[in-house]
């Protein structure tokens, strides 16, 4: 329908074109975009730009005939190849399976792009929280030094030294384990509030 709604921004938009952004944003393109046009525009950028300039586009012609015909040669054939494809996608895409190939897509993606903000997050605070201790402990080379003193004590107690090593592990797997489970957490979170929109 036509009903104006509005957003938080204080724009207006209709119901159905606020449906159809959410539905975009719920489902991703498999199939790259479709060849045709950029090859229209193309073509019709060169002949505006001949237009203004024709001595240049002759001399152009003239000395690169042949590689337009190669490129007219097996470009159409990939163009026309590409229609059908780009046809036969937008009739898959309407069914049930298209659909739920494009929202899998889309939930992957989802997944993906939050999965790297988080890690963009906790890679700035460990540098941060790095950076921090390394200067509370007096530089570079002092750490150098306790390290140092750390691996020839750890070396004369060996027994100590596996039991420390098992319990490192199984923090580092518990930490994977709850980080893990506060991504799927959030990302179920967003799917959702996608599926309230649509």
């Amino acid at each position: 329908n036509g009903d104006k709604i509005m957003e938080h921004d204080g724009t207006t938009t209709t119901a159905s074109s606020r449906h159809n952004n959410n539905k975009n944003l719920d489902r991703v393109r498999c199939l790259w975009p479709p060849l045709g046009p950029s090859v229209s525009s193309a073509c019709a950028w060169g002949k505006e730009e001949a237009a203004k300039r024709p001595i240049l586009a002759i001399a152009l012609g003239l000395t690169m005939w042949p590689a337009v015909i190669i490129t007219a040669t097996i470009g159409t054939p990939v163009v026309l190849m590409d229609g059908a494809l780009q046809k036969a996608y937008g009739n898959f895409s309407e069914g049930p399976l298209g659909e739920q190939l494009e929202r899998g897509a889309a939930e992957a993606y989802h997944a993906g792009k939050l999965s790297l903000v988080c890690g963009k997050l906790v890679l700035r605070q460990t540098s941060r929280v790095v950076s921090r201790q390394i200067r509370r402990r007096g530089g570079v080379g002092k750490i150098a030094q306790d390290i140092g003193g750390i691996a020839v004590d750890r070396a004369l107690h060996p027994v100590e030294t596996v039991g420390m090593a098992w319990n490192g592990l199984c923090w580092g797997v518990e930490t994977v384990k709850n980080a893990t489970v506060m991504v799927h957490e959030a990302v179920s979170r967003e799917k959702e509030k996608a599926s309230e929109f649509s």
